[in-house]
């Protein structure tokens, strides 16, 4: 499955070690700024390019910057989770500011190449222990500092059907072939879609 391009923004503040892709942590940026999330962008890249010592494998809002390598492990989610993880930071200023509908896309398609590409269930999991898609906020490391990220206004579940969507048809908009109606049927219903 081909990816939207990527700009390319490398950071000194990565690992160049990376044990395994066992999970996708998704953050959020929260810079605290009373502006409109797409403006969250380009400072973050300057935070994660300065001297921060944090950074994130992609950020994204309303593209993709990419910040580190699959093949090194970013600074993100503390200690070992950074050396079995990739991280995607979104942009939302504040835990009260709507997610840009381009960016969910985006971080969906993400998040759809890397299972399929490293074999991580397109799930949402709630520990850092198990394999799958975990908000910052529900990792062990995340909750015992005090994670809100990417908080209650981040769809999960549509977020997941769409993760499963590109898995299955490589757009956000299934394709439906003539003759295949009861195939795609019992698809678009394993990825949750009623039909």
């Amino acid at each position: 499955m081909k990816t939207p391009p990527e700009l390319s923004f490398p950071t000194v503040n990565f690992i160049q070690f990376h044990n395994a892709n066992r999970n996708i942590f998704i953050h959020s940026t929260r810079s605290g700024r009373d502006w409109p999330a797409i403006m969250d962008f380009e400072p973050t890249i300057q935070w994660f390019q300065g001297d921060s010592g944090l950074s994130s494998h992609l950020v994204i809002g309303g593209r993709i910057a990419r910040m580190v390598d699959d093949d090194d492990s970013a600074i993100h989610a503390g200690g070992a989770n950074n050396l079995k993880s990739l991280a995607i930071e979104i942009v939302q200023p504040k835990i009260d500011t709507p997610f840009i509908p381009a960016s969910l896309d985006l971080a969906a398609w993400s998040c759809a190449v890397w299972c399929l590409k490293y074999g991580i269930p397109p799930v949402r999991i709630f520990s850092q222990t198990e394999v799958g898609i975990i908000g910052h906020e529900d990792s062990e490391q995340g909750r015992s500092s005090g994670k809100s990220d990417p908080g209650p206004l981040f769809p999960w579940n549509m977020f997941i059907k769409r993760v499963k969507t590109l898995m299955l048809f490589g757009s956000l908009e299934p394709h439906i072939l003539k003759g295949d109606y009861l195939k795609i049927l019992g698809i678009l219903r394993y990825v949750g879609v009623e039909v």
